[in-house]
């Protein structure tokens, strides 16, 4: 079973020199490095670069270094996926898990990678069938990969997806799919 640790704050930094430097110290729980949303898809080559380099040279204050990758399904998400294996974060973030089959033979792929045995997944519920596979999403894949380590709710790809209007207040709309 995974160690269950808080993570009251994360920080999410695009793969981006400056960004990781600026990171390092930052106190947080969580440190994401994003090699998805926060790059065009002309720097996300450079961006594996950066965030292997980068965990290498350590010194990052956070509890927990974890890297976003692409969709899985994307043309980045094999590549994202070999740099995590290499970089040994503490764990790999997965976008848009819908259903178990999500992350189906993910850790099979991290091992073939020869990706350290403690990188931990994390799977992103980032649509409304996300929100509502939650509870088949964390007990299928603990059947099947000890690697799981949490769910984690992107609230504004979820507002996104779920068409709510920009800056809608707070987090009123989505408090119904939070609660499920």
């Amino acid at each position: 079973m995974t160690d269950i640790r808080p993570r009251r704050s994360a920080l999410l930094v695009p793969a981006t020199a400056t960004a990781l430097a600026a990171a390092r110290s930052e106190p947080v729980d969580a440190l994401i490095l994003d090699l998805a949303d926060s790059l065009p898809p002309a720097d996300r080559e450079a961006g594996r670069a950066l965030v292997v380099s980068g965990l290498s040279e350590g010194g990052f204050s956070a509890a927990e270094v974890v890297v976003r990758v692409n969709g899985l399904d994307t043309p980045w998400g094999e590549d994202d996926l070999a740099a995590v294996a290499q970089a040994g974060p503490d764990a790999v973030l997965v976008p848009r898990v819908e259903e178990p089959e999500d992350l189906a033979g993910l850790g099979s792929r991290l091992r073939r990678l020869h990706a350290p045995e403690r990188v931990r997944i994390w799977a992103c519920l980032d649509t409304p069938l996300g929100i509502l596979s939650a509870e088949a999403v964390a007990s299928a894949v603990r059947d099947v990969d000890a690697r799981l380590a949490c769910l984690v709710v992107d609230a504004g790809a979820l507002a996104r997806e779920g068409r709510l209007p920009p800056g809608a207040p707070e987090a009123g709309p989505l408090l119904a799919w939070l609660a499920t």
